[in-house]
């Protein structure tokens, strides 16, 4: 079994490893405000440093107490960070199609592609990888959108 600094140390220099040999410049994380992206932030973090980490807050018909604990995140690492809304996006996708948000799969699983595909963006015009927040749990169950927060590069 891992100690948690030594485990964090291999973490970390994965991190920066990988960035190296994509010759990328940093990383973009999802911030949610829930425990899972805030350790992926911190140790993006340790292992670029702040100045080198883009948080994107991408509420998408979320609870303002999600939004809330992400901002303090996000102050309290002091990463640059953007807050885009895609509630509008989400909305407009189901009016074009023609369909009401119906509870199942087909529906739970836009909300995720959506957020991927902006964080994929933003990426791509930083040079930067995009960094998974999903945890072991949630990989072992499978319980993570293919192309939405389980398409991630680090």
């Amino acid at each position: 079994m891992f100690e948690i600094d030594k485990l964090e140390g291999v973490i970390i220099a994965f991190i920066k490893d990988s960035i190296k040999n994509a010759h990328a410049k940093g990383a973009v994380v999802g911030i949610s405000g829930g425990i899972d992206s805030a350790v992926a932030a911190a140790l993006a973090v340790r292992a670029l440093g702040k100045e080198n980490v883009l948080g994107l807050l991408l509420p998408c018909e979320s609870t303002s107490s999600d939004f809330e604990d992400a901002m303090l995140l996000i102050e309290h690492l002091g990463i640059r960070h953007k807050v885009i809304d895609l509630t509008g996006t989400y909305k407009q996708f189901l009016k074009d199609n023609g369909k009401e948000a119906a509870g199942n799969l087909t529906y739970a699983n836009i909300k995720p592609r959506l957020r991927m595909t902006t964080l994929y963006f933003h990426g791509s015009l930083e040079n930067a990888l995009v960094l998974g927040t999903s945890n072991k749990s949630e990989l072992v169950t499978g319980y993570l959108t293919k192309f939405g927060d389980g398409g991630v590069d680090i």
